[in-house]
């Protein structure tokens, strides 16, 4: 019997250990994962990036809030968006067309990706990872007609369905069409009591913030941020047109006296930063 015991003893020894190497080793594995929930996993983030197809390295940020280096790194405690941006033959896109997007305090980096590694590696960024990058698509050929829309996205995240497009020649059009022959053309702000800025000499500025608006607002669906639910009053997941952000419905504007006032948002509001999902 006391040999008998002195068996259980020492089997209940090794349970005792088992169960405590258990309970130390799966904290460690908990550890090892997406601190930021942006789809690539932190171990990922430390080392660095590489993109599937035409390769493109994102290395670990030094410093993560230097603005001019984020969009080239990326970081395990901070979201990171990687976006296939297709530009049309003789583009209408702006200089840094996905400027607006980084105001959500994360890292946007622009991949570049042609139309054959998009049909052998779809979206995904790269192999270590399932995550996808957004796809937005230019169109600089299709005319404005009564009441076209200058974009458009399926609502979601990254690894949803992708269909985002940008209108830009409509774009150019709609500014052309209302402010043309007008003795003052400004942009206002909705959000601040600062004076209008004249742009009546200088329309291609102001067509190319309208554009960053629209490629701010279509990659905005694709990450949730209109945190309202779907109306058909306000043609979907969009924030009442003149809130003055960008997940809003559309422009809003003034045309009065031969005084055109756009109010193109330029930010995102809180609630879009706080709810953002890339997963």
């Amino acid at each position: 019997m006391k040999k008998r015991k002195k068996i259980n003893f020492k089997m209940g020894l090794v349970l005792i250990a088992v169960a405590a190497l258990v309970l130390v080793i799966l904290p460690v594995q908990t550890r090892a994962q997406d601190s930021d929930s942006d789809g690539f996993e932190d171990a990922l983030e430390m080392t660095g990036v590489s993109t599937l197809g035409q390769q493109n390295e994102f290395l670990p940020c030094a410093d993560p809030n230097d603005p001019i280096q984020r969009p080239y790194c990326v970081d395990q405690f901070s979201k990171d968006l990687f976006v296939i941006l297709w530009e049309a033959t003789g583009s209408f896109l702006p200089e840094y067309p996905l400027e607006d997007i980084s105001q959500l305090g994360i890292g946007v980096h622009q991949i570049i990706r042609d139309k054959e590694n998009c049909e052998q590696f779809g979206r995904q960024v790269c192999p270590e990872s399932d995550q996808n990058a957004v796809r937005i698509t230019e169109d600089n050929i299709t005319t404005l007609a009564v009441d076209e829309i200058l974009g458009e996205a399926t609502y979601g995240t990254p690894n949803y369905l992708d269909d985002a497009m940008v209108y830009t020649y409509r774009v150019w059009e709609w500014i052309h069409s209302v402010s043309d022959g007008k003795d003052q053309v400004l942009l206002g702000d909705l959000l601040t009591d600062t004076d209008p800025v004249d742009y009546t000499q200088n329309l291609d500025a102001l067509i190319d913030i309208y554009t960053k608006h629209i490629i701010a607002h279509e990659a905005g669906h694709a990450m949730r941020l209109a945190q309202v639910p779907y109306s058909n009053r306000f043609d979907g997941y969009h924030y009442k047109a003149g809130t003055g952000v960008h997940m809003d419905q559309h422009v809003f504007y003034t045309n009065k006296k031969g005084k055109v006032v756009w109010y193109i948002p330029t930010q995102y509001s809180g609630a879009s930063v706080q709810g953002l999902r890339l997963k």
